[in-house]
C-alpha cells in the first residue's frame, strides 16, 4: 500500500553516477545500513552498495525495478531524496516522511533532500509551468509536478509527522534543501 495519493508522480531522471546527496550521506553519515525511499532508477543504491553499505532501494512507480518495500527491516539511515518536491499535496509529503521513518532503527536518521523554492520558481518561469497548489506542473500531461521545499517547510512536515530536526554533520552541499530528522516523542508511523 502506498502512503500517498492514487496517482504516482514520476520524475526520476536517469543519472550516470550517484547524486550529490548520496555522496554527502556516504561521507558524513557513514551508515552501515541504508534505505533509499524513492530511489528512482537506483543509481544511488548501486553507489552505496559499491561502498559496502547494506543498501536497499524502493520506488512505487511501476517501471522502476525496486517496487517492493523491505518489510521487517530497519536501517541506520533512510533517504528521501528529491521525493517530497514532486508530491502536489502537503498531506502526501507528511505521509511519505512518516512512512519512510517506520523503517528506521530506534536511533536512526531520516535524510531529506529537496529542490528549493528559488530553483523551482526559476525553472517554472523559464519553462512557463502552470501553477498548481504550492508548486507547478512541469509536465501536466505526464503528471510531473515540482514544488520548492525550504527549511521551514521541512520543519513543518517533520513536526506534523512527529519527527525532530537533528544536526547535519560536515559540509552540507549547496543548491538544494537538506535536513536530517530523528524520531520525536509524537512520531506517527504509517
Amino acid at each position: 500500500m502506498l502512503p500517498c495519493s492514487e496517482v504516482l508522480w514520476a520524475t526520476a531522471i536517469k543519472r550516470l553516477r550517484e547524486s550529490i546527496p548520496a555522496r554527502y550521506v556516504a561521507e558524513w553519515l557513514q551508515p552501515a545500513s541504508l534505505f533509499d525511499y524513492g530511489c528512482g532508477y537506483g543509481k544511488d543504491v548501486e553507489f552505496y552498495c559499491s561502498l559496502g553499505i547494506d543498501a536497499f532501494g524502493y520506488d512505487p512507480h511501476i517501471g522502476f525495478v525496486r517496487t517492493a518495500l523491505p518489510e521487517g527491516r530497519l536501517f541506520d539511515v533512510v533517504c528521501v531524496v528529491y521525493v517530497l518536491n514532486i508530491l502536489p499535496r502537503i498531506d502526501d509529503r507528511v505521509s511519505v516522511i512518516s512512512h519512510a521513518a517506520r523503517f528506521l532503527h530506534a536511533h536512526g536518521r531520516l535524510f531529506i533532500a529537496t529542490r528549493n523554492s528559488r530553483d523551482v520558481i526559476a525553472a517554472a518561469r523559464k519553462g512557463r509551468w502552470k501553477q498548481h497548489n504550492d508548486g507547478f506542473w512541469s509536465n501536466e500531461k505526464r503528471g510531473m509536478f515540482q514544488s520548492g521545499i525550504d527549511d521551514k517547510d521541512i520543519r513543518r512536515y517533520a513536526s506534523l509527522a512527529g519527527l525532530c530536526l537533528a544536526d547535519m554533520p560536515g559540509k552540507v552541499p549547496s543548491g538544494s534543501t537538506y535536513a536530517l530528522l530523528r524520531r520525536g516523542p509524537n512520531a506517527r508511523m504509517f
